[in-house]
């Protein structure tokens, strides 16, 4: 109230001081719409030039469709990535230009104000994949009979693939572990912790 009381009054006295009545009624409008919105929580109904308008409920609908659009931001980004990262197992766009896509979605989900519960729940699907992506590239390094008994580790159906703590345990109840392994195993440890590819372009080559 207080604000916009000294919004009118002061501008307006100065103005009226100079004789700028144009600018006097432009903060007059300013001022009064301070007023109006200062005390919004006791107004349900109120008229501008003969119009009702029902502030409380519209603010109110606003608010919901923001939120609805948002969650279905979410749902369409779940399948736009889930889908991003399934193509990559069978052929399209390089694993750059998907994570490149990848991260641009996430990046509008939080522009529009989504959640960080929405935000998860968008790329849930893809750091699975990622684990999945990991365990393959790691398997692949491996050259010895052992290697398809780690392969069967993984639940492809699923894209459900052993943590970095497994695939460790593994690697050195079997005396594979090198240099190689553990540098892949501690970018997948890293992922696991951050949500985060820190050497991406070891990752792409896998």
């Amino acid at each position: 109230m207080i604000v916009g009381f000294l919004i009118i009054i002061v501008p307006v006295t100065l103005l009226c001081f100079w004789g700028k009545k144009t600018g006097m009624w432009w903060i007059v409008v300013a001022g009064a719409t301070v007023l109006t919105f200062a005390n919004i929580d006791k107004i349900q109904r109120f008229k501008i030039a003969g119009i009702e308008a029902e502030m409380r409920k519209a603010v109110q609908e606003a608010n919901a469709t923001i939120e609805q659009l948002r969650n279905v931001a979410t749902t369409s980004a779940k399948a736009t990535i889930t889908s991003l990262m399934a193509d990559n197992f069978v052929a399209g766009i390089s694993l750059k230009n998907r994570l490149e896509l990848h991260d641009q979605l996430l990046a509008n989900l939080e522009k529009i104000g989504a959640s960080k519960q929405q935000i998860e729940e968008a790329d849930e699907m893809w750091k699975r994949g990622v684990g999945v992506i990991y365990h393959l590239g790691i398997g692949d390094k491996l050259n010895s009979p052992e290697a398809q008994e780690f392969r069967s580790l993984l639940k492809f159906d699923e894209w459900k693939a052993p943590s970095s703590g497994e695939i460790k345990k593994f690697i050195e109840s079997k005396g594979l572990m090198n240099q190689e392994l553990k540098d892949l195993i501690d970018e997948y440890k890293y992922f696991e912790s951050t949500g985060t590819i820190r050497k991406k372009e070891l990752f792409f080559e896998l």
